[in-house]
């Protein structure tokens, strides 16, 4: 009987240690699977955009494990992966740990709401809510840091991923500002920007233009840069000005980009030869001593289709500057009409886009020899 008493008594014991080593194993692998799987969805989108700016090392981009310089450049990027995964989770946590504690003392002062309550301690609970307020700030401050966040702020710049309209207002003078409302796809660099129109209107209807843009919720958020020549910076600052009290009076400084560019010197000239001289089947560019391009012209040259497509680019301005034009065109006597006749042609192309005011075209007589590729002497 006793031997049995025992073998039970060992029996027992064997049964609650096995019982310990597999609680302990489904704990370990708890633990084990929390360590390789993050189920927080917010805090996982944290780390993907944490890691994702650290460099990449030049040696991975030849790839060669052998090599030592390579083993360690992958050890120094995993060590660096391995300390931000950190930061930012302790920053997270902090942050989430400081969200309850002022939820909780948010609920404490509504429930204490008409109940008689000493009234040092409704000011105590306040200020201990605000000096959580103030360490929450701090550590969003130093997540940010981290991550290399930059938040969204009143009249912060806005991405072009974001944008849902641009205009560019080039600065002439109080009667002469050139609007530029750029189309989509938007991109960084604005001499590559496409634009849906270009007009110019007074400095009064360019502030309204701007103005009817932002009445509309679809237009937002919306990005302005404003570019002025030396003699129109103060105007410049002054529509600027101007914007940014529109902005604030219809509460949109979250969704507005008001940019203040900088100065831009001049228009630009085109000049041109017009020839009577057959130069082969189109224009040639040639090389002059002044600063300005020149290419000779044919006598047909209004049935070259190369040199509209020339004349069509300087009427399509693709960025502030390029407005006002001006084409000059020199002739001699035998190609005075041909001058006159091409004339006619680019400030109807002008009109057609609403840029007559813009574009000015000027005949100058000269009676220079004009250059003529031997090549194409030799084809003749």
């Amino acid at each position: 009987m006793t031997a049995k008493i025992k073998q039970i008594g060992l029996n027992t014991v064997l049964f609650c240690m096995l019982i310990s080593l597999v609680a302990q194993s489904l704990y370990a692998e708890s633990v084990l699977s929390r360590l390789r799987t993050e189920n927080d969805p917010e805090l996982g989108e944290c780390l993907r955009l944490a890691i994702k700016d650290i460099p990449i090392p030049a040696e991975f981009k030849t790839y060669n494990p052998t090599q030592p310089s390579y083993k360690a450049a992958k050890r120094n990027y995993n060590k660096k992966r391995v300390a931000l995964v950190r930061a930012v989770t302790e920053s997270y946590s902090q942050i989430r740990l400081l969200d309850f504690q002022i939820d909780q003392i948010d609920n404490r002062v509504k429930k204490s709401t008409g109940r008689n309550i000493p009234s040092t301690l409704h000011n105590e609970l306040i200020l201990a809510r605000t000096e959580l307020e103030s360490k929450r700030i701090q550590e969003l401050a130093r997540l940010r840091e981290i991550m290399g966040i930059i938040p969204r702020h009143a009249f912060g710049q806005i991405g072009v991923e974001e944008l849902s309209t641009w205009a560019v207002l080039d600065v002439l003078d109080d009667e002469h500002v050139i609007v530029y409302d750029m189309k989509k796809p938007f991109t960084e660099s604005i001499p590559y920007q496409k634009y849906g129109f270009v007009k110019d209107v007074p400095c009064d209807k360019a502030v309204a233009h701007i103005r009817d843009l932002l009445q509309e919720t679809a237009n937002r958020p919306f990005r302005i840069d404003i570019f002025s020549r030396k003699n129109s910076v103060p105007l410049s600052e002054k529509m600027h000005t101007q914007l940014g009290e529109i902005v604030q009076r219809q509460s949109l400084e979250m969704n507005s980009d008001i940019r203040l560019a900088n100065g831009i010197k001049k228009g630009v000239a085109a000049g041109f030869y017009c020839i009577q001289q057959r130069v082969g089947d189109s224009y040639k560019e040639i090389t002059t001593n002044t600063k300005r391009k020149k290419y000779c012209l044919l006598t047909d040259i209004l049935d070259n289709e190369g040199f509209k497509n020339k004349i069509m680019r300087l009427l399509r301005p693709s960025r502030p500057g390029i407005l006002p034009l001006t084409i000059v065109l020199e002739h001699d006597k035998i190609s005075l009409e041909n001058a006159k006749q091409l004339a006619r042609t680019i400030k109807s192309l002008a009109e057609e886009h609403r840029l007559s005011n813009l574009v000015t075209v000027s005949l100058e007589p000269t009676t220079r020899n004009w250059p003529i590729p031997e090549e194409e002497n030799n084809e003749e």
